[in-house]
């Protein structure tokens, strides 16, 4: 009988306002009644990148072996990981116009970051009134870290220059009502059927 593994949460979000300007990150790590977090900051970044960033330093220092769950308001990392990677590897990292991937260098760090663990991706809304405490908490410490105060005029930047994500984020919303759930599996990414209650194939 396969000995279950721990199951490790984890929450991340990023912040950059203006976007291209200053970025912060954070990564809310929970396990076993216990809590790590961890921010950073970087120069001359996008939000897109501090969102990549965040993901990408909570795998850094997971335990292995152990079950992640990874929450999410960023629809960019959460389809990236479970449907965009996979055409992105066919083409060579070339983009349906024939452009390179951006952020190729994050995207492929996380890859193999998060390829020794059994990932299940959840999105859920950010900045909406339904917002899980710990998203809040994640957002309003990678604001800190950038060293912008999060709240007032900032914030409606934050929001305003998250608009590449908006399409991405209704597409999400709709195909998983309040939250998108996708899981990694030997066979590929799979969806969670709220309906059916059961996974599901996610369509590439």
């Amino acid at each position: 009988m396969t000995t279950p593994q721990p199951i490790v949460h984890l929450i991340t979000d990023g912040a950059c306002a203006p976007n291209p300007g200053t970025g912060g990150w954070c990564a809310i790590i929970k396990s076993h009644g216990g809590e790590r977090i961890l921010t950073g900051k970087q120069e001359q970044t996008t939000v897109n990148r501090m969102e990549l960033t965040a993901a990408l330093r909570g795998f850094q220092v997971l335990p292995t072996p152990c079950e992640v769950h990874v929450l999410t308001d960023s629809s960019y990392l959460v389809q990236g990981m479970t449907r965009w990677r996979y055409n992105w590897k066919r083409s060579g990292w070339l983009t349906r116009y024939g452009k390179p991937v951006e952020n190729q260098d994050l995207w492929q760090a996380l890859i193999q970051a998060a390829a020794p663990y059994r990932v299940t991706w959840n999105w859920a809304p950010g900045h909406q009134p339904d917002t899980p405490t710990d998203l809040v908490r994640a957002d309003k410490m990678a604001f800190k870290a950038s060293g912008v105060p999060w709240g007032g005029i900032w914030r409606r930047e934050s929001e305003k220059m998250r608009a590449i994500d908006a399409a991405n984020d209704a597409e999400a919303a709709a195909a998983g009502r309040e939250t998108m759930n996708v899981r990694q599996t030997a066979t590929g990414p799979e969806i969670y059927d709220q309906d059916a209650r059961q996974w599901r194939q996610f369509p590439l």
